[in-house]
């Protein structure tokens, strides 16, 4: 027979703070602004096809963003999930200005610091969801392509790029799911759209 000791509440609290940095996505609370965004609705009353969230520095843009695509990746919605849901894997892109642009904002954002390789998991798609990532030639660190573990028991998918690579980077891939940092230019727009 074993004896098992309670927790103290010093262990718990060091427990919980393991977990929630592990598992941003679970504990995770949108401000109101932000709960619209991801339940954002065309005039009549439908899910809305592309959202545009503009708002200053340092508003949590980027955080609301790295979250809504670590929804949709995952298939972990929480109960209060306004928006449209992904019962099957996604496809999707996430692309900023620069490769290091990218790689510091949006893959730092999702997947953690990306110059840590013990951060792995710290961001927005939680480390148990995590099946790979193959990294970009010639660009220290940065994500090329990250596969996501989805509550279906099948993987999404997320490529990183960059506007600077141009619009042919971006074309030919069939994405449900695009997240562009920064204003893109109206070729790559029209590509991800």
């Amino acid at each position: 027979v074993a004896i098992v000791r309670p927790k103290s509440e010093l262990q718990l609290v060091v427990e919980i703070a393991k977990r929630a940095e592990l598992d941003k996505l679970s504990f995770y609370k949108p401000f109101p602004y932000q709960l619209e965004l991801h339940g954002a609705r065309d005039s009549n009353g439908n899910i809305a096809q592309e959202v545009c969230f503009l708002a200053g520095n340092r508003a949590g843009k980027t955080h609301c963003a790295s979250h809504d695509i670590a929804f949709h990746l995952t298939g972990r919605y929480p109960d209060w999930w306004p928006g449209q849901k992904y019962p099957q894997p996604i496809s999707a892109i996430a692309g900023g200005v620069t490769n290091e642009s990218t790689r510091d904002i949006l893959q730092a954002a999702m997947f953690g610091d990306p110059r840590n390789p013990d951060a792995q998991g710290t961001g927005s798609v939680p480390k148990d969801c995590i099946v790979s990532i193959r990294l970009r030639q010639g660009v220290r660190d940065a994500i090329d392509t990250a596969i996501v573990k989805h509550v279906s028991g099948r993987n999404s998918r997320v490529q990183f790029k960059s506007y600077e690579m141009g619009a042919k980077a971006w074309m030919g891939s069939g994405l449900d799911y695009g997240l562009l940092d920064e204003q893109p230019p109206q070729e790559i727009y029209s590509q991800v759209l």
